[in-house]
């Protein structure tokens, strides 16, 4: 099982999905979000999106 902290997302989703490609999360895999998933960005629902199709599919994301 691998950990990961992302915070500072700005609701740039396109970013967002180059990391979860880039660490090919697994439903093993814990994500912790930390704050600032939208503002300022250009995709701020595509990143809400992205992370309750994620949860859907069984991966362990918690946001705070």
């Amino acid at each position: 099982m691998r950990k990961f902290v992302l915070s500072d997302i700005h609701g740039n989703h396109k970013t967002f999905l180059k990391l979860l490609e880039k660490i090919q999360l697994t439903t093993a895999d814990e994500l912790y979000i930390l704050g600032d998933l939208i503002d300022r960005g250009p995709d701020s629902k595509g990143v809400f999106d992205t992370i309750f199709e994620l949860s859907e599919m069984g991966h362990n994301i918690k946001c705070t």
